[in-house]
């Protein structure tokens, strides 16, 4: 049943009823906790914090993405910490315009992603990472799936990375989350 709310929960946030949605989350969370299936509370909490990003409520979005990373860190549910590192990362880029903190944590996510072989997962995070690089070489035109960052007096926290050479950077990721689903393709057709 904790699996089903979850999923529910997802169709009522695509459709734009986050009310709903953290409200089967929540149902989800706790009757996977009664269930003691962490790996399904963790899923649901992170979901939750999942909406809270998507609605720019930060600060619960954290704290959600917090307790779903010690749930899995529980489980030992290392997709899911790599995933989470990829919510927490857009959280910094788009909340704080901290690219340092989010350059972390899609490379953690990526590192794992590629420890356990999840090439779909590293294209996103191929991407998210070429996103990132594209916002130090082109300031003011950030952008994430779920917000768009409106432009204020703070100043991001940047690495240390000309234009040109966040360009390079920026065209590497793209470049290799192209090669992603050739890759994935081949994989598959020599297994067959």
């Amino acid at each position: 049943i904790a699996i089903e709310k979850n999923n529910l929960g997802a169709v009522k946030r695509i459709t734009g009823d986050t009310t709903s949605a953290m409200k089967l989350y929540q149902e989800s969370a706790e009757i996977a906790a009664k269930e003691k299936d962490i790996r399904s509370e963790g899923i649901a909490v992170f979901n939750q914090g999942n909406t809270f990003r998507s609605i720019g409520q930060f600060s619960e979005a954290a704290d959600y993405y917090q307790k779903a990373l010690k749930l899995y860190n529980e489980c030992g549910y290392k997709e899911g910490t790599a995933i989470t590192h990829l919510g927490i990362g857009v959280m910094f880029k788009v909340r704080d315009r901290d690219y340092e903190s989010a350059l972390r944590e899609y490379e953690a996510a990526l590192n794992i992603f590629t420890e356990l072989s999840l090439v779909r997962h590293q294209a996103e995070a191929y991407n998210l990472l070429g996103e990132l690089y594209k916002a130090i070489a082109f300031p003011g035109t950030s952008s994430t799936r779920d917000l768009t960052f409106e432009e204020d007096e703070d100043t991001p926290k940047v690495p240390e990375l000309s234009s040109s050479e966040a360009l390079s950077k920026a065209n590497d990721y793209f470049a290799k989350a192209l090669k992603i689903p050739r890759e994935a393709l081949n994989l598959l057709t020599a297994n067959a």
